[in-house]
């Protein structure tokens, strides 16, 4: 059989192409969210009164793409502000940022961080207001951290009739917010962006091929490990992978990007290949079970169950059905027992013994 080369590229564009078609693939999985904060900002700057909204998510869980998505569909009347944190060094700079839309002459210096909060209420003159802040990791836990976020809730007494605050805050890490647990009452709720799991990634990566290549030159195979990528690495880092294995494909060149261009990639990004997603299962509920036996004499198969997927997140997940095949497989070298302790109708309660360390071990090494 004769195999037909390309006379074209096969790449449409450059990596600025591939992540063009990006956004709207992060936010296929939001799109529910979406709705509901749009709803719950409209309430609040058409109605009145003063609420917090926090966003946490890794890198590429699109928590800015949403906060600037919110910014761009919020009401017309209302003013809007959008500050980058990660540029700022402190709350009283945000504070500089945020003023000095509406009065670009306001000064650096000079002026306390509570006089800067009431210039601003009275520079809004009555209207709304929708505050966006993002990546507040750096300067949101501080001493003045805290108080901005005081200062603006209790605004909301002296807001007039229909005008409103609704401010909303990304962050990466949960960790940000413990210190607004000390403040009370301040009005805000907080949304875990949850990342995104293997086949969303892989649905998503599809879409991008499909759209920056010719069709079915990016192979399935290859589009598995680079799903992998991203669960690990992040999108961006994944869709670098891939441009470089176009490069390799073109090179040689060949009818579709494989997996040893892909393996080739990650060589030159300096990226591990993504083990195996069966092995990295079985190794995981070893772990799982040796750490959840460290402290007990005993562990029930649900709480296992538990603690796997649990570790699993977000980029892999184990079946009950696997998690017995395992369990199964180590009771039949002696290396664990199980017992049935009950039975409802709901099922019956398995609980494990490690018999034989040493047979534990050995299965951590094939």
């Amino acid at each position: 059989m004769t195999l037909h080369r390309l006379h074209q590229p096969i790449l449409l564009g450059d990596i600025k192409r591939i992540v063009a078609h990006v956004p709207p693939e992060i936010l296929r999985f939001r799109a529910e969210l979406l709705r509901t904060l749009s709803s719950e900002m409209s309430f609040v700057l058409d109605g009145g009164g003063f609420f917090c909204r926090a966003l946490i998510g890794n890198h590429d869980s699109g928590k800015t793409m949403i906060s600037k998505l919110l910014l761009d569909a919020g009401s017309r009347q209302a003013c809007k502000f959008y500050v980058n944190s990660k540029m700022e060094s402190s709350a009283y700079n945000v504070m500089i940022q945020l003023l000095r839309v509406l009065v670009p002459s306001i000064p650096c210096r000079g002026l306390s961080l509570t006089e800067l909060v009431e210039i601003f209420l009275k520079e809004l003159n009555g209207q709304s207001a929708l505050i966006t802040l993002d990546d507040v990791d750096s300067w949101l836990p501080t001493k003045n951290g805290l108080k901005l976020l005081v200062k603006l809730s209790e605004s909301e007494s002296q807001l007039k009739e229909g005008q409103g605050i609704y401010l909303l805050l990304t962050m990466e890490t949960e960790e940000a917010l413990n210190g607004l647990r000390q403040i009370n009452p301040l009005k805000y709720a907080v949304t875990k962006l949850e990342g995104y799991s293997h086949m969303q990634l892989f649905s998503m990566l599809k879409n991008i091929t499909e759209k920056a290549f010719y069709k079915g030159y990016v192979s399935e195979s290859s589009l598995k490990i680079i799903s992998k990528v991203a669960a690990l690495n992040g999108l961006k880092q994944a869709l670098l992978v891939l441009l470089e294995a176009t490069r390799y494909a073109e090179a040689e060149p060949s009818t579709r990007i494989l997996p040893r261009h892909v393996k080739k990639a990650l060589e030159d990004s300096g990226l591990p290949l993504p083990i195996d997603s069966r092995k990295s299962r079985r190794k995981l509920v070893l772990k799982t079970l040796t750490s959840l036996l460290e402290t007990k004499y005993e562990v029930s198969l649900k709480d296992l169950f538990k603690a796997c997927n649990e570790a699993l997140k977000p980029s892999l997940s184990i079946s009950y059905a696997q998690l017995w095949r395992y369990i199964n497989e180590l009771g039949a070298r002696g290396a664990i027992t199980l017992k049935t302790i009950s039975k409802t109708k709901g099922g019956k309660t398995m609980i494990i013994n490690v018999t034989n360390q040493e047979k534990i071990r050995g299965a951590f090494l094939e």
